[in-house]
């Protein structure tokens, strides 16, 4: 799957095995996961969010605000709901933790994303594992179901999550695993490995846009 994304650096791409140069201000037409990563990076940027054919069926469910945080969405044409619970109000849902800052001009990619995977999730850290974080307890757990804790961990404050069996089943073992206490990573990270998923991997730049590439 492609998306078209504005170049704002001077790449070389490969079409069809030659290698093309592009310039600033240049759309180019590229996988969704090289799209991520350079959306990013700030190497390019995504379509206009204001374009509501972007967010079809597609928002933003805000977790467990003061009912102060929506209205920094508002206007920006992103659909967005305030609740604590875990549900699906759209068919592409982004559950946002407002603890991290939201970069709505990766939202279309995220939601893309979903066309081809279940799930999407930024890495936390390239130099944290899960047997960085957590209490000892909390750690044990978390090795009963993944088996090693020589892991990444995905960054639960921005989490993208297609409705179907698949999705319902992932919100389900997340709230439980969350109602549990611990490490919300770690939590995180108990409820993919027990769901059978697509899971994409988006660049911990995502999260930080400082993180080494």
């Amino acid at each position: 799957m492609a998306i078209w994304i504005k170049l704002l650096e001077r790449q070389r791409i490969d079409k069809a095995g030659v290698p093309k140069d592009y310039h600033p201000g240049d759309w180019v037409k590229i996988g969704t996961q090289q799209a991520a990563r350079w959306i990013a990076e700030g190497v390019a940027s995504a379509p206009s969010t204001q374009s509501g054919e972007l967010y079809d069926d597609s928002g933003v469910m805000i977790r467990g605000t003061d009912g102060s945080v929506g209205a920094l969405l508002d206007g920006s044409g992103v659909p967005h709901r305030e609740e604590s619970a875990m549900r699906f109000p759209w068919g592409k849902t982004c559950y946002w933790e407002p603890s991290l800052s939201l970069r709505t001009n990766l939202l279309p990619v995220g939601f893309q994303l979903l066309e081809r995977w279940d799930v999407a999730a930024a890495i936390y850290d390239y130099d944290i594992l899960a047997c960085h974080v957590g209490t000892d307890e909390d750690r044990a757990r978390t090795e009963a179901v993944t088996r090693d804790l020589r892991i990444l961990c995905y960054d639960s404050r921005l989490v993208f999550v297609k409705r179907g069996v698949v999705g319902r089943r992932l919100l389900e073992t997340w709230e439980r695993e969350r109602e549990g206490g611990g490490h919300e990573l770690l939590a995180f990270l108990r409820a993919i490995y027990q769901t059978p998923c697509l899971l994409c991997a988006l660049p911990a730049t995502w999260v930080n846009p400082s993180a080494q590439r």
